[in-house]
């Protein structure tokens, strides 16, 4: 079934029912909402960087993150576009519900428990990416 999906700018608010939007902040902070809110207690985290080749704009499958939320930073300053699915025990996703989303370098995205997600889609040369999951 193909569905065409409009990539909507990244927010807070949109990104929600998916996860986490977080923005760069002074260094000091305190720790709070605003920071990821990560769930790694089912095995030993992964964190590392991930080279994106284009592939286009179409795709056929969404991955489901069953055991660990998922942070996903761009490492270029390259913008992306990603597609996600929401947090759901279904293998897969209802297509009605998956959405895309374009998002700037500037910002990290985390995923709530058992979402869907597309590796990022992108334009022209290989990018790099950092990942936590």
């Amino acid at each position: 079934m193909l569905k065409l999906l409009t990539a909507e700018p990244i927010s807070a608010e949109a990104f929600a029912p998916f996860g986490q939007v977080i923005f760069p902040m002074p260094d000091g902070t305190p720790y709070g909402p605003h920071d990821a809110q990560l769930h790694l207690s089912n095995g030993i985290p992964r964190l590392y960087l991930m080279t994106l080749t284009a592939k286009g704009r179409r795709f056929d499958r969404i991955t489901r993150h069953q055991r660990s939320t998922q942070c996903l930073g761009a490492l270029n300053g390259r913008s992306w576009w990603i597609a996600v699915a929401p947090p759901g025990a279904a293998t897969e996703p209802e297509v009605s519900q998956i959405r895309a989303f374009r998002f700037p370098a500037t910002v990290l995205l985390t995923w709530l428990l058992v979402h869907g997600t597309l590796a990022p889609i992108l334009k022209g040369t290989p990018s790099a990416s950092i990942t936590l999951n």
